[in-house]
């Protein structure tokens, strides 16, 4: 049994880099079996699902057999082998189908998703300051702070980045830092500026699900 809760909390590290499958089944085992790491980063995944509530219900047998495969696989040549698949039919013989979000869960998701809806909009829609004033650095671009303006909308405004990851915030201030802001024309400092702010900010946001998330 401690096999299966330390490969699943590997599996469920607070990792947004990549996503994962099957956040509500990891949701409801973290909780009923105190591994709690994971809630964080299963949360994240729900609230960036813009269907997230239509997928809630799954087939049991499949979403276990599918959370704990990679698991299974990395202990095959281990003595741990067999003993995640016997806990996952423990915990589902003890608990029944956890594949279904509580309403107090469901309550809270759809309040921090409103927070983060907000947080993406201010930090994507408005055009950085940097980007809006007469830039007096030796590379400088040679277009007017109206023109950096225009760009800025076709990168982010018309490109629909904007539209999606309304959901995914995280993900998509690190879409905003890794737009090659240099090859458009925009200065060596005021792209650094700018990049440092949106990485400070994806990481206060991080630290600040922790509070909203009653972590």
């Amino acid at each position: 049994y401690q096999w299966a809760k330390k490969s699943f909390t590997e599996l469920w590290r607070s990792n947004v880099d990549q996503h994962a499958d099957y956040a509500v089944l990891a949701v409801n085992l973290g909780k009923q079996c105190d591994v709690l790491a994971v809630l964080k980063r299963a949360y994240y995944e729900i609230l960036s699902d813009p269907k997230y509530c239509n997928r809630s219900k799954v087939c049991a047998s499949d979403n276990s057999e599918a959370i704990w495969e990679d698991v299974k696989e990395a202990e095959k040549e281990t003595e741990g082998a067999g003993e995640v698949e016997k806990a996952t039919e423990d915990i589902l013989k003890e608990f029944g189908d956890l594949n279904f979000l509580t309403m107090q869960d469901l309550h809270m998701l759809v309040e921090v998703r409103a927070k983060l809806t907000q947080v993406w909009i201010n930090e994507s829609v408005p055009v950085p300051e940097e980007f809006m004033e007469k830039c007096t650095h030796p590379d400088a671009p040679s277009f007017s702070p109206s023109r950096c303006r225009s760009e800025y909308g076709s990168l982010v405004h018309n490109s629909g980045l904007v539209s999606k990851w309304i959901n995914d915030p995280m993900y998509g201030l690190q879409c905003l830092i890794d737009i090659p802001w240099r090859k458009k024309g925009y200065c060596k400092e005021c792209v650094s500026v700018v990049r440092d702010k949106w990485r400070k900010r994806r990481d206060d946001l991080w630290v600040q699900l922790d509070q909203w998330l009653h972590l």
